[in-house]
């Protein structure tokens, strides 16, 4: 399964709690990091694509890019978004280009164009799942 979208959408966040619940999610910026797959921040697809991940889960802005049988895109408010972002360092033209990236969809049309299909598309906040998350912990 793949965990994708846009920066400050929570990715991590929810990696980090399904490893939490047992669940091993990895980031792929953390398992590329030494491979020569990102190179002064691009990545190559390609070899990206010829790598075998094992994984249960992987996150990144660009997993939606590989094989994988279950995407879940997250996406949240915009004005949440940009003040993680700010909160982050973004400048405001990194910050515009990627709440247009969240409002044109350019995650799910990459998708689409890359495998024709779409197996499973979950667009959600993440606070949502942060609170559903803590419910079940707290039963």
């Amino acid at each position: 399964m793949c965990i994708t979208g846009i920066p400050a959408t929570g990715k991590t966040t929810l990696c980090k709690m399904l490893n939490y619940s047992g669940i091993q999610c990895a980031s792929l910026n953390e398992v590329l990091k030494n491979t020569g797959i990102i190179s002064d921040g691009i990545v190559d697809i390609d070899q990206l694509r010829r790598l075998e991940l094992k994984y249960d889960v992987v996150e990144s802005h660009y997993s939606h890019m590989i094989h994988c049988k279950y995407v879940i895109i997250i996406k949240d408010d915009e004005n949440i978004l940009r003040k993680r972002m700010e909160q982050r360092g973004y400048g405001n033209e990194k910050i515009n280009e990627n709440i247009e990236a969240q409002r044109s969809d350019i995650i799910y049309y990459e998708r689409w164009t890359c495998f024709q299909k779409i197996i499973y598309l979950l667009l959600m906040p993440v606070g949502w799942i942060l609170m559903n998350y803590m419910a079940l912990l707290k039963n």
